[in-house]
């Protein structure tokens, strides 16, 4: 009778140990694909309940881009939370952090944050400097057409155009007056400009490149009168 028991014990035992073999592969197979397949969790962002469809290769920057399309929370003032534990900061994916079919997610965050003072000066001072940046855009723009004139200009004084010189000088001549009043109208731009203290060092600098472009031109300008009288 013992001897049976103890048979019976062995059989037992080593049918629990291929039911946890078992057990274990099964679960090993199953995180092993959880990466490549689709699933829903659930969203909850104070009384609403959202479900998404994630997968578990997904990151949680992903995850964080789609918080806000589906909550409007901004992604700097997300908190995501799964069993307590603030997923934000990880560099993990889903799987890794264990969020599966059916997870319950819950974020934190105000739909339209408060902005600081801060904030809001960075912001204002952002727009300033793109200001004073698109207006060193149209110097560039100008300056280009300048040196174009002066290429041409050197042309013939070089006697490397021969061709109605005294027309041409007069059109270049035209140029230059039309070049000097958009340097003029790009100086008047940024003085009406209200600028912080750092889009006004920008400010400063492009004034600097647009007085030297003047002076540039100028010389241009007077080097063309003097080749008008040479070629009438």
């Amino acid at each position: 009778m013992v001897k049976r028991c103890m048979g019976w014990i062995t059989a037992a035992s080593v049918v629990t140990a291929d039911v946890t073999l078992l057990f274990l592969r099964l679960f090993k197979q199953s995180s092993s694909n959880m990466g490549d397949r689709e699933y829903p969790i659930i969203l909850c962002h104070g009384p609403t309940k959202q479900e998404l469809i994630v997968s578990g290769d997904m990151t949680v920057q992903d995850l964080v881009v789609k918080v806000e399309e589906m909550t409007q929370v901004p992604r700097g003032h997300q908190k995501i939370l799964h069993k307590g534990r603030n997923l934000v900061n990880s560099s993990s994916n889903l799987s890794q952090l264990g969020v599966g079919q059916g997870a319950k997610v819950m974020i934190l965050g105000k739909i339209n944050p408060q902005r600081t003072g801060v904030e809001e000066e960075e912001e204002e001072e952002d727009k300033e400097c793109e200001a004073v940046r698109k207006i060193d855009m149209s110097c560039t723009g100008l300056e280009s057409t300048l040196n174009e004139v002066i290429t041409n200009v050197n042309c013939i004084e070089r006697n490397f155009d021969t061709h109605s010189r005294g027309e041409a000088l007069g059109r270049y001549r035209k140029n230059l007056l039309g070049i000097n009043e958009e340097f003029m109208r790009l100086l008047e731009q940024l003085d009406g400009l209200e600028l912080q203290e750092n889009a006004k060092v920008r400010r400063k600098c492009v004034v600097r490149r647009i007085q030297t472009l003047m002076e540039k031109s100028d010389r241009v300008h007077d080097q063309i009168n003097n080749l008008r009288g040479q070629y009438p």
